[in-house]
């Protein structure tokens, strides 16, 4: 039997609000936030780790992870702190930086849909704290259920179904089962899908090479378009920004030049700051090439978080008591994400979840050429503050 938790200000009438209300532009802080080194970081981490075409929520992490973070305590915050780039003393503000995105991020363009979503799928059998349950159902718009972990199949169809419905069927399901040990599951989903501000002519796509470390991997079907685009080149990348619906949101595509790689870009960006790159574009005249193409990706996080420096939290040091006196440790942090990229626009979404475990258990005139024909990455943003929704390598290999 499914029970809500209940709150002094319910989370529907929360969000019915934020529905309501303009969409508040962002303040320093909330840049500041968005930039920290938390989301190249673990940009890095995914494009040393995978041999294959991967994409990936930086900012779904991120709110998943600021759920976590309000449970954990001592040494087990601290690394938390340090994985998301903040203080100790900075924790509050965080959480309203967290409850400022998920309430301004969806307003801020009508053609673009995007939703952003947290839920905490709790086992009757334990109780999470009432002050833990107000930092989550406030800051975070967490829904949060009672359910009987002991009905496995069930319990994991019930999540997967809450999944489906987040991301538009993008990510049907993410568990096969549920397990009595455990604790609850904390998820956040994170759909998008926006059309291109100048959208490619679907009669000019055609078969084109496609370079993968220097060697031709085949043909893909390779978009082409001539346009003003915001552009940046140096000797070691190019990178041309592709706006959505009313430029509120940007993919930025960064194409490393020849005889140098994706781990180059990302480190050079890391020592600028991802605000850097969209501040450092000028308006350009631009004979674009960019492939169709989807990607689908799942990675289990437990080592990566670990080695980006929060390893308490999947042994038993970890001090998760502040979310509830029954929690032991992290079991699993994982993530689900798939874009897909046409002549229309994108449509990207992310589902990152987490397993508590119970004690019991420069400008030119002239065009410029960007043929994005070899190995590139590519951030889907938010123009204003940096942010990074979504980010990915592509490599025309499956």
């Amino acid at each position: 039997m499914k029970t809500l938790y209940r709150l002094a200000i319910p989370v529907l009438v929360l969000i019915a609000m934020s529905q309501t209300s303009a969409a508040a532009p962002p303040d320093q802080q909330d840049r500041h936030f968005a930039n920290t080194p938390f989301a190249l970081s673990f940009i890095e981490k995914m494009d040393k780790a995978s041999n294959k075409d991967y994409v990936v929520s930086p900012l779904s992490l991120q709110l998943l992870l600021g759920m976590v973070m309000n449970g954990a305590q001592g040494k087990t915050a601290e690394e938390i702190y340090s994985v998301l780039g903040i203080d100790a003393s900075e924790a509050e503000e965080f959480n309203n930086y967290c409850s400022r995105t998920i309430e301004r991020l969806p307003q801020l363009d009508s053609k673009t849909k995007l939703n952003l979503a947290n839920a905490l799928f709790v086992n009757q059998r334990y109780k999470l704290k009432e002050d833990y349950l107000q930092k989550v159902v406030g800051p975070f718009r967490a829904e949060v259920s009672s359910h009987d972990f002991k009905d496995s199949k069930g319990t994991a169809s019930y999540i997967n179904r809450w999944c489906s419905n987040q991301t538009e069927g993008l990510i049907p399901s993410i568990l096969d089962k549920v397990s009595d040990d455990m604790l609850c599951y904390l998820v956040n989903a994170l759909y998008f899908k926006g059309e291109w501000a100048d959208k490619f002519d679907s009669r000019y796509t055609a078969p084109e090479p496609f370079r993968n470390n220097g060697k031709i991997v085949g043909d893909v079907p390779m978009m082409k378009n001539f346009d003003d685009y915001r552009y940046y080149g140096d000797e070691l990348f190019s990178a041309v920004c592709l706006p959505y619906g009313n430029r509120s949101f940007n993919m930025i595509v960064l194409l490393p030049s020849d005889g140098h790689s994706t781990a180059e870009v990302i480190s050079f960006l890391k020592d600028k700051g991802a605000g850097w790159l969209i501040h450092s574009t000028h308006k350009r005249k631009v004979d674009l090439w960019l492939p169709r193409f989807e990607v689908r990706y799942h990675i289990l996080l437990n080592d990566t978080l670990s080695k980006m420096g929060m390893p308490s939290s999947f042994t038993r040091r970890a001090d998760f008591k502040a979310l509830s006196p029954d929690a032991l440790r992290l079991s699993f942090v994982m993530q689900d994400a798939v874009i897909k990229v046409d002549e229309q626009g994108a449509e990207a979404a992310a589902v990152t979840s987490a397993g508590m475990i119970a004690t019991t258990a420069i400008p030119m005139d002239s065009p410029v050429e960007f043929h994005a024909d070899r190995t590139f990455l590519y951030l889907i943003t938010e123009a204003s503050t940096g942010s990074i929704l979504f980010a990915g390598r592509y490599s025309g290999t499956k």
